[in-house]
């Protein structure tokens, strides 16, 4: 399976970017960042998943305009 190369790519890098900084935290976000790395993702990969989840939170926010919690 191939990525997508369809949307916004600007709007996709700056998620994966913003990622990045989450990986590093000790929050939801930086233990399932470590959990891909178990399981043996290079890098990137593991951040696109961390990136992939967080906007599966995100639509879920929007679809049930209810606020954030963790």
């Amino acid at each position: 399976m191939s990525a997508s190369r369809q949307g916004n790519r600007r709007l996709k890098n700056l998620l994966v970017f913003s990622c990045n900084c989450l990986a590093r935290s000790r929050n939801r976000w930086g233990e399932h960042y470590a959990r891909c790395r178990g399981r043996g993702m290079p890098h990137g990969k593991a951040l696109k998943a961390v990136a992939r989840k967080r906007l599966e939170v995100i639509y879920a926010i929007m679809g049930d305009k209810v606020p954030y919690a963790a």
